[in-house]
This record gives C-alpha cells, sequence and structure tokens, in this order.
C-alpha cells in the first residue's frame, strides 16, 4: 500500500487511513484510566473507584498543557514544512518539548505538595480523601512525562511516524496493565500500585520518544540545537494550541463541579456511575480524536501550501467521517450499557444500575461531539486559534456548567444527565456558524494574499 505523506489529495478514505495510528495511539494512552479504574473498582470497590473518578479530572487539568504544546507545534511546524523551511521546524519542535518538560516539572511539583488540599477542593471526604492523595500524588510526580505523551498524539503524526507512535502507545498500556495487575494483585499496594504502574508506564514511552527523536536520521522532525530567540514562536504554539488545552481542561473542570452536584444528589454511587460513562465515552473519543488531531496537521500544510481546494476536501471528509463515527459511538454506548456496567460495578446492585442509565442519556453526547472536535481541530490548523477557543468554551464550559444547574432546578436531579448532550448541540450550531462566517474570511484573505 502506497505511503500516504501529507502533500496528498486527502479523501475520506485517506484521512481516515492517515489517522488509524493517532487513534490507536490515543486508545492505548487512554487504556491507562481504563484499567486503572477497572482494577481499582473490582479489587477495592466503590469507595476507592469513587476516590479516582474524583481526583482524575484534576490530573488531566495538568496533563491538557500536552494537547496545548502537541496541536499548536503540529499546526507550526507543519506550516514551516509546507514552506519547504525544515530547519525552522526542527528548532520549533525542539523547543517545544524543551517547554513541556519545564512546565511539567514546575505544574507537578505544585501539584503533589498541595494534594491533600486540592483533593479536599474536588470534593473528597473522610472516606476518599486517603485515596485521592495516595493516587493523585503518584501521578503528578511524572506530570512532565505524561505531558510529553499527550503531546505526542499529534506530534508523531507530523514526524510521518504514526505507526510508530502507535506502537510506543501499545507498549505503553501493555505495561500498565501488567504492571496494575501485578501491583494490585500479588503485591496488594492498592491505590498507590495503580498510580504506579501508570506512572511508569508513560516513563517508558516518553524515554523512547526522547531516545528516538535524538537520534533519528529518518523523520521529518528530530531534535537539534534552538536558541532563545525563538519564544515569540513559543507564544504563537500556546496560544494557537490553547483550544485543545481549554477544551480538555475546561471539560475536566466541568467533571469536577458535574462530581460536586452528583455527591449533592447521590452520593458516591452517583460519583461511580458518572465514571463508567467516562471511561466508555474515552474509547469512542479516541476516533474522535485522531481524526480531528490529524486535521491539524494536514490542514496546517495544506495552509502553508495556499490550497484552498484542499483545506475545503479536508474538512468536508472530516465533517462526513466525524458524524458517521458519532453514529456508530451513540448506538454502541446504547446496546452495550449493561455488559459495560456489569464489568465495572457488577457487585453493586445499585450503582449498576444508575450505571446503565447513565450510559443510555449520556450516550447522545456521541452523536454531535466529533463534529465539534472536527472543527475546532480545523480551525486551530488554519491559525484560527480564537475560532477554536470559542467552539472549545462553548462546548466545555459555558454550556455544562450552566447545565448541571439549570436543568436540575427545572426537571429535578436526574436531568444532570442531559447536560453534555445539550451542550454539544449548542456548541455544533456554534460551528456552523463560525463556518460560515470565519472560515470564508480566512479563505479569501488567503488568496487575496497569495494573488499580490
Amino acid at each position: 500500500m502506497k505511503r500516504i505523506e501529507l502533500s496528498d489529495h486527502f479523501t475520506s478514505t485517506k484521512l481516515l487511513r492517515y489517522s488509524l495510528p493517532a487513534i490507536g495511539n490515543a486508545l492505548a494512552i487512554t487504556s491507562f484510566q481504563l484499567i486503572d479504574g477497572g482494577f481499582v473498582s473490582n479489587y477495592l470497590g466503590v469507595t476507592p473507584f469513587a476516590a479516582v473518578n474524583l481526583i482524575s479530572p484534576l490530573f488531566f487539568m495538568l496533563y491538557a498543557v500536552g494537547f496545548m504544546f502537541g496541536s499548536g507545534t503540529s499546526a507550526l511546524v507543519s506550516k514551516f514544512m509546507g514552506e519547504g523551511d525544515n530547519d525552522r521546524a526542527r528548532r520549533v519542535f525542539s523547543m517545544s518539548i524543551a517547554a513541556m518538560l519545564a512546565v511539567g516539572v514546575v505544574l507537578g511539583t505544585i501539584a503533589a505538595v498541595l494534594m491533600p488540599q486540592l483533593s479536599r477542593l474536588v470534593g473528597a471526604d473522610e472516606d476518599t480523601l486517603e485515596y485521592c492523595v495516595e493516587y493523585g500524588r503518584m501521578l503528578m510526580l511524572f506530570l512532565p512525562l505524561q505531558i510529553i505523551n499527550a503531546a505526542f498524539l499529534t506530534l508523531w503524526i507530523t514526524a510521518e511516524k504514526a505507526w510508530l507512535g502507535f506502537a510506543v502507545s501499545l507498549l505503553n498500556g501493555g505495561c500498565n496493565a501488567l504492571m496494575d495487575w501485578i501491583f494490585m494483585g500479588p503485591l496488594d499496594m492498592g491505590v498507590h500500585g495503580a498510580a504506579l504502574a501508570t506512572s511508569l508506564a508513560a516513563a517508558v514511552s516518553a524515554a523512547i520518544i526522547l531516545v528516538y527523536f535524538s537520534r533519528t536520521k529518518t523523520a521529518s522532525l528530530r531534535l537539534v540545537r534552538f536558541s532563545m530567540k525563538g519564544l515569540r514562536e513559543l507564544g504563537m504554539i500556546c496560544y494557537n494550541g490553547s483550544s485543545e488545552m481549554v477544551d480538555s481542561v475546561a471539560g475536566n473542570f466541568t467533571q469536577m463541579m458535574i462530581n460536586g452536584r452528583l455527591l449533592f444528589f447521590f452520593g458516591k454511587v452517583g460519583v461511580a456511575a458518572m465514571g463508567v460513562f467516562t471511561y466508555v465515552i474515552e474509547v469512542f473519543m479516541t476516533v474522535f480524536l485522531g481524526i480531528s488531531e490529524t486535521m491539524v496537521t494536514v490542514v496546517g500544510y495544506k495552509y502553508g501550501e495556499k490550497d484552498r481546494k484542499g483545506i475545503q476536501g479536508i474538512l468536508k471528509n472530516g465533517i462526513g467521517l466525524m458524524l458517521a463515527a458519532g453514529l456508530v459511538a451513540g448506538m454502541l454506548c446504547l446496546v452495550c450499557a449493561f455488559p459495560i456496567s456489569g464489568l465495572y460495578l457488577g457487585y453493586s446492585d445499585e450503582a449498576f444500575q444508575l450505571s446503565v442509565h447513565v450510559l443510555r442519556v449520556s450516550s447522545l453526547a456521541c452523536l454531535l461531539y466529533g463534529l465539534v472536535l472536527c472543527c475546532s481541530s480545523f480551525f486551530t490548523g488554519l491559525g484560527d486559534g480564537f475560532s477554536s477557543l470559542l467552539i472549545s468554551a462553548c462546548m466545555s464550559v459555558v454550556g455544562p456548567i450552566a447545565m448541571i444547574f439549570f436543568l436540575p432546578s427545572l426537571f429535578g436531579p436526574d436531568a444532570i444527565w442531559f447536560s453534555l448532550p445539550v451542550s454539544t448541540t449548542l456548541a455544533a450550531l456554534l460551528c456552523i456558524l463560525l463556518l460560515r462566517t470565519r472560515y470564508v474570511q480566512r479563505m479569501n484573505q488567503m488568496e487575496t494574499k497569495n494573488n499580490r
């Protein structure tokens, strides 16, 4: 089969094929939460499982820094590559990785020291506090390496080594599963063992990334010397990739607020049931994320080439793929609600029944979520960070936070499960508006500059 390159014309099939390594990469990295959750729930019970789900959004808020660096670096680097300036692309790539490590060390250290206070902040009580601190502190100590892994969801594609990235991610997931079983089974290390397994697996994959890009002679990108004169470009990376970070940070912040409301309405059982939905939706989100992150790179390259027809084709094909994937994801979530809930919470009838209900209602968010992610990444690839940020904020902050208070006050506590479907629908309407205005303006500006 012919190797796909960024300079190719992208049909729906080619875009999906090019996205497959990224999808697998995202799935392998996401697996650590799925695996940890399964082991913690079945080995330790509802309370530790609820504790892990209380502290996980806080970790993912910081982990999202990697998405910002990954998407922002990919958009800028692929643009330079499209313009034929590979040396500049490599310098920006190297500077970005150094910045990731530095930011990760600072954020991880602060969060580890303040973990007891942060655990209280996310709703931990006397029953869950110890589990939250034990699990969260270990994850934060390895945050710099986790940020590297998050960023390379996109950067493996930009370096045109997506299948190698997929293999590294599979190794990450395999190591995590094996160490989870060893640490929580024979060694009986509890939630500390689950967090240690995740952290060591992340260290292995991050080490492979850094060593490979230090020594490679075949990848489009590699680590080279850079100067502090590139700080302006670093600012561009952070700004342009901010929508992907805001999307994740805001989503996890919203999740913390939802957890607080669930503790009020349903107690720890509600948090556990929502945790199952979070794990399941993340599996489906890997498809959306893989396609959308691929679009950042491809659109950025086509934008650097000033290829309007190619950009239009990617938008059309990306939206079509996302709508089809969303329909499949929603149906699977409905059909598999019983076996999935049994896998995580089969030992508790109350938690099991609530989990089935949550999966069925919240699965409606799958239908349009991919479309929204597609449009957000599309605008990132065009260098329009404002539009991408606006879409992400609507879907992950304004809509959900308003709905988790507004809907229960009108229709009762059970209406809280509809907050994600409603906010996703509002974000999809915003995407349509921006495509009819900001996108058209961007293309016209590109053609005007090209004709001069």
